[in-house]
């Protein structure tokens, strides 16, 4: 039966390439068409209105150019605090990464057990929603919470796609 015992540190990099990589939907060639069609269309859409209404003098310049200014202040804003809050929620994980210091994980068919200076937990392969891939590293999604395994971490003679093939086929088992 095969079990692997692994022990690692994790980067800040890496936990954070880690903790963005669920939002990056893998997207297909063919829903990526539908997607810039749809927000081509869209465009048109609202292009032909607001040419319809300037020629019918419902809106006029000063009321347009008072939207697009509220709307360009407003993405402003939010894109102002998006970066504040994503980097205070970065300070967060790395300050509690840090006081976890080095992983000890084991995989096995059954289940999970994770184990730092700090914490130990043991899951069901049930906990887990997705094992995908990031440069250097596999991660385990379980809910709201991610879980990176540095390929430099493998035995010798373990590949980054054997061993996620096994995790993958572990959790798929559970089901």
């Amino acid at each position: 039966m095969t079990r692997y015992a692994l022990t690692y540190e994790l980067s800040p990099d890496m936990l954070t390439r880690a903790m963005m990589s669920w939002s990056k939907p893998l997207r297909t060639r063919a829903q990526k068409w539908r997607r810039f069609g749809m927000g081509f269309a869209l465009y048109i859409v609202l292009v032909t209105l607001v040419w319809t209404l300037l020629q019918f003098e419902i809106l006029n310049d000063d009321i347009l150019l008072g939207f697009a200014i509220g709307c360009l202040g407003g993405l402003a804003i939010w894109a102002v605090v998006y970066r504040y809050s994503t980097g205070k929620l970065k300070a967060v994980v790395h300050a509690a990464q840090a006081r976890h210091g080095s992983v000890d994980t084991v995989f096995c068919p059954d289940w999970v057990e994770i184990s730092s200076a700090i914490s130990t937990t043991r899951m069901q392969w049930q906990c887990f929603d997705h094992i995908g891939r990031i440069e250097n590293a596999t991660v385990l999604r379980a809910g709201g919470i991610v879980y990176a395994v540095p390929d430099a971490a493998l035995p010798d003679g373990v590949s980054a796609q054997k061993f996620q093939i096994d995790l993958i086929s572990w959790m798929e088992a559970s089901q």
